[in-house]
């Protein structure tokens, strides 16, 4: 990036003197000022941003409501919850796999993006199928009512590949 003139944005972390990064970072981008306590006391002060922390309990309370019905519960049966986008980085591929391997009674609620729509969606639905576990995971649309959602979980899982700030443990 540097060398195509792309300015280069990192997140906050430790000031380390000899980093030759320290030329080439234009921007650092902290939660909170404690997060970026250790940049803002060094010479690259001007270059921190803090972009403030998602984590608002306001937010979470107006999600505590369903918005629509979700599959109802089987009594006894574990629920294990994925909140997120229907992207490969999310990993959702690897949680079916593992899923598939579970022993017991547990169901899959996978929440997120469109499931109607070709690619990612529909290659979890069909790898679903071939795992054999169809009949035990649910897949619904994105959703806002995210705090009702989750309060209906035993597990909550992120099985992401990369993740830079996921909003879903925020």
């Amino acid at each position: 990036a540097r060398l195509c003139g792309i300015p280069i944005v990192a997140r906050a972390g430790p000031f380390v003197a000899r980093n030759l990064a320290n030329r080439w970072v234009a921007a650092y981008v902290a939660n909170c000022r404690a997060h970026a306590a250790d940049l803002l006391a060094s010479p690259l002060a001007n270059r921190v941003v803090i972009a403030g922390d998602l984590f608002r309990p306001g937010r979470i309370d107006a999600t505590l409501k369903l918005e629509r019905a979700l599959p109802p519960r089987r009594e006894g049966t574990v629920r294990v919850v994925f909140l997120g986008q229907l992207v490969e980085r999310k990993g959702v591929h690897v949680l079916i796999e593992a899923f598939a391997r579970v022993k017991g009674d547990a169901e899959l609620l996978i929440v997120g993006g469109d499931w109607a729509a070709p690619g990612y969606p529909a290659r979890l639905q069909a790898l679903a199928r071939a795992a054999g576990v169809l009949r035990r995971v649910r897949f619904e649309n994105h959703r806002q009512d995210v705090g009702a959602v989750l309060s209906t979980a035993d597990i909550f899982v992120l099985p992401s590949l990369s993740e830079a700030r996921p909003r879903s443990i925020i």
